[in-house]
């Protein structure tokens, strides 16, 4: 059975102000599960509108929302060269504190998913917040930053005070020092519940080696590579994530309940 969806929008307060967002939820009865999706650097909570209405019929709540600062079109009127990936943690934790007390969504099935540098920010949440997630999924997670930003500067001394990131989005110092010593093989060995990565075979951004080993890593990980994808999904590409993504709550949930 397919269900339909319902969109609204919203703001939620953080730290750092006032957090954008956009709702899908499935008229699926009961609670349901919620997955709240991180975009890449650059973009905009937009970027996961595609995966709405499929997932929606299904029957789950997709939650996006704009990183303050996380792209010239995000709102929440923070410059993009505040941002760095310890500011997108901050506010993920802030979205997940608030996506947890909607009376719609099952607590025990709620899923981090991000895409990119939002799969960098999901993955060190859910370290910190496991035993409240019942997963994560990562789509071509950009684990390499600190090793792009080391080899762009050679050192912090030389890093200027605003910086272009491949004529795509203007950062600042604050973004590099962040990244500098942070290191997140540590979040992805202390995250020890289910993950799906799902990555392109023509992603010329995050290398499949880089991804195969990040997923080395995971005490539980499942690995889909779409043949001819690239950095970013579209079109059929982004059928065949949701084929995958649907599987992977299909099966985490019956562990769950299985484990109660």
């Amino acid at each position: 059975m397919k269900y339909g969806i319902s969109v609204s929008e919203g703001c939620i307060a953080s730290p750092g102000g006032l957090i954008y967002y956009k709702l899908a939820r499935t008229s699926a009865p009961g609670r349901r599960p919620l997955i709240i999706f991180s975009h890449e650097i650059g973009c905009t909570h937009a970027r996961g509108a595609k995966y709405a209405r499929p997932l929606g019929e299904y029957g789950c709540h997709l939650l996006t929302f704009d990183f303050l600062g996380g792209g010239a079109h995000c709102r929440g009127g923070v410059p993009t060269t505040e941002m760095t990936v310890l500011t997108e943690l901050r506010d993920l934790e802030a979205v997940l504190d608030a996506a947890r007390a909607w009376d719609f969504a099952d607590p025990e099935r709620i899923y981090l998913m991000g895409a990119s540098q939002g799969g960098f920010v999901s993955a060190a949440c859910a370290a910190r917040r496991a035993g409240e997630l019942a997963g994560l999924i990562l789509l071509y997670p950009g684990f390499t930053i600190r090793q792009v930003m080391r080899r762009r500067f050679g050192s912090l001394g030389n890093v200027p005070d605003t910086f272009e990131l491949n004529d795509w989005i203007t950062l600042g110092r604050p973004y590099v020092e962040a990244v500098w010593d942070y290191d997140i093989d540590a979040d992805i060995r202390a995250y020890t519940g289910p993950v799906l990565i799902i990555h392109g075979s023509e992603d010329p951004v995050v290398s499949g080696r880089d991804v195969r080993r990040a997923a080395g890593l995971y005490r539980d990980a499942e690995l889909h590579v779409i043949p001819g994808a690239g950095h970013g999904f579209e079109g059929r590409d982004v059928s065949e994530a949701v084929g995958y993504i649907e599987s992977f709550i299909d099966r985490t949930g019956r562990e769950n309940r299985a484990a109660v």
